[in-house]
């Protein structure tokens, strides 16, 4: 009966060098875990940083409490009004509004 170990001899004529291979693969575990750091160390910081919208970009420009735990808001992104309603259910976009000529930022 064949062992695993003569068929890897009879594989490569030379044999294997099962220490090297167990070296290199540490190596490349040590890189890996090295760049997992690395990105859930930094990787937030540079989505949010990508992700974030350029300051003013966006206002809230009122709010209209209703009950405790409901409101209305009307909220600026870019050139377009929002009337969003809050609620327990959580948040509801009720209206798109263009603005008007004398609201829009120069």
């Amino acid at each position: 009966m064949m062992t695993g170990w003569t068929l890897l001899q009879q594989a490569s004529p030379e044999g294997t060098d099962i220490g090297a291979a167990a070296w290199r693969a540490l190596l490349v575990l040590l890189v890996l875990i090295g760049l997992l750091i690395v990105v859930a160390r930094y990787g937030r910081q540079w989505l949010a940083k990508l992700s974030r919208a350029t300051p003013g970009e966006m206002t809230v420009r009122s709010v209209c409490p209703l009950e405790p735990r409901r409101a209305l808001y009307l909220v600026r992104l870019r050139d377009r009004d929002y009337l969003i309603a809050s609620s327990e259910g959580g948040l509801t976009l009720l209206k798109e509004l263009e603005a008007t000529n004398e609201d829009k930022p120069q």
